[in-house]
């Protein structure tokens, strides 16, 4: 049975716990779940909350970075003229520092793909010439070095989010907070809490105030919370599934408030830099993350090394439908290639063109396993059905050496276990993963190469033009 509003050692872990007016929305929104469910729910909302307290905050307080006087001296020298505007100077130094772990970070990334050695030789060449370049701030938009600073800032003690708030000034502190009154699935978290104030216009304004932007920490767990909740009005909590809720949630975060941490200027993030021990060690361990960004974002367009693109996407804050990220992108991709490994291929590219699909169970069940947070705020699917008709090709030219490896493998009782050999790098675990029907997903694996392949073939999910 369900407290009207649930004590703070029931939700220990998380960041509101202590904040009663949060924690009596978590009461209501409990409510929306069926009764027999609620018990269950608040058990694993607070195996959840020591999840995150321990992983998600308390890991950056374990992280054990080296200090070593001399290299820290002579990195927080590197950042100092970084922060002047004299980059070039330092050319070899900052290639002696960070080329090791970049390159470590893209092997890692590229090992878990079907790529051919002589395609990853030949990107890590690439790499090798685009890194300096990819460091310098452009014009109109950082680059490597401002991301790799934010990234070391982020790293600081007491975790991610409160660090990458410190950055910010009262501009962006607006930014973030039109950010969370309009995008996404974030208004109805701020709307539970201030439902006193009439529009976001409103909202965003009392959000920029310092005593919320300090108990950002809190806000996030919250709709981490009311996204869990969400799951759960529709079946039982799952491990696997509620563990890709918090981390993408969390990881959607913390990449919006880098990407508007990053615009600040180097002068004013050098002070937060030089505030850190072991500075040469963290400057390398930002690198690392920083590559696999990198590395991921190369991958999706063939290695174009397009050194005046950032790695971190900007952060825009405009009212409207707002397109799904990178992050979203990724997700998305995995489950398309569950919906071509059920063999309706051809019925979601035409959906997302149109917005009609097959009538049958199939597709419905497979629309029914789109990941919420996918979905638009009001629960519809045009950010989908965009992205989609959108990426049609680059999707394609994702799935292609999966379903190539999974086309090949032989049938028979170790089937399941081989599909997952070669799935398992590539799947998201906010995507539910099929429990059977493995020989019909290779026999639709490859049909659908086939198709794509065949000369004057239309592959399947593209359709004739109409002449």
């Amino acid at each position: 049975m369900i407290n009207r509003v649930i004590e703070p050692d029931q939700l220990s872990g998380w960041a509101f716990a202590d904040e009663p007016q949060m924690r009596a929305v978590v009461s209501h929104a409990m409510e929306g779940l069926p009764p027999a469910r609620r018990g269950v729910a608040l058990e694993r909302l607070a195996e959840l909350g020591r999840v995150v307290e321990e992983r998600e905050r308390g890991a950056w307080d374990r992280s054990t970075y080296r200090a070593n006087a001399a290299a820290d001296a002579a990195v927080a020298g590197l950042w100092t003229r970084w922060s002047q505007a004299a980059p070039f100077a330092d050319q070899a130094a900052w290639l002696e520092l960070l080329s090791r772990p970049v390159q470590r970070s893209f092997r890692q990334a590229l090992s878990g793909r079907p790529l051919p050695s002589d395609v990853v030789r030949r990107a890590l060449r690439d790499l090798e010439e685009a890194l300096f370049y990819q460091l310098l701030d452009g014009r109109d938009q950082p680059g490597g070095l401002s991301e790799i600073a934010v990234g070391v800032i982020e790293g600081a003690p007491g975790g991610p989010i409160p660090a990458l708030m410190s950055v910010l000034d009262e501009r962006r502190r607006a930014v973030v907070a039109a950010c969370v009154c309009r995008r996404g699935h974030w208004p109805d978290t701020v709307a539970r809490v201030l439902s006193d104030l009439p529009g976001p216009g409103e909202r965003a304004l009392h959000l920029r105030q310092p005593e919320h932007t300090e108990r950002a920490s809190a806000w996030l767990d919250l709709h981490v919370v009311l996204r869990l909740l969400c799951s759960w009005e529709e079946s039982d909590p799952e491990e696997r599934r509620d563990r890709g809720i918090v981390v993408q949630n969390r990881g959607r975060a913390r990449g919006r408030l880098r990407a508007v941490a990053v615009r600040r200027a180097p002068a004013e993030l050098l002070p937060h830099l030089l505030s850190l021990d072991a500075l040469a060690d963290r400057t390398r361990a930002a690198a690392a993350r920083w590559a696999w960004s990198w590395a991921w974002e190369a991958l999706s367009t063939g290695f174009a090394f397009d050194v005046g693109q950032p790695v971190l996407r900007p952060c825009v804050a405009d009212e409207g439908l707002e397109p799904l990220e990178a992050e979203d992108l990724e997700v998305l991709q995995v489950w398309a290639m569950l919906v071509m490994l059920r063999g309706r291929w051809a019925t979601l590219i035409h959906w997302s063109q149109t917005g009609t699909g097959d009538s049958d169970g199939t597709w419905g069940r497979l629309l029914g396993e789109l990941p919420l947070d996918l979905r638009d705020p009001g629960g519809g699917l045009s950010r989908v059905r965009a992205a989609l008709a959108r990426d049609a090709q680059r999707v394609d030219e994702w799935l292609r050496p999966v379903a190539e490896e999974l086309g090949g493998l032989a049938e028979g009782r170790k089937l399941k276990a081989a599909f997952w050999d070669v799935l398992n790098p590539v799947w998201h675990d906010a995507v539910r993963r099929p429990e059977s029907g493995y020989p019909t997903m290779r026999r639709n694996a490859i049909e659908w190469l086939q198709a794509s392949e065949s000369d004057g073939a239309v592959p399947p999910g593209r359709p004739e033009s109409p002449s």
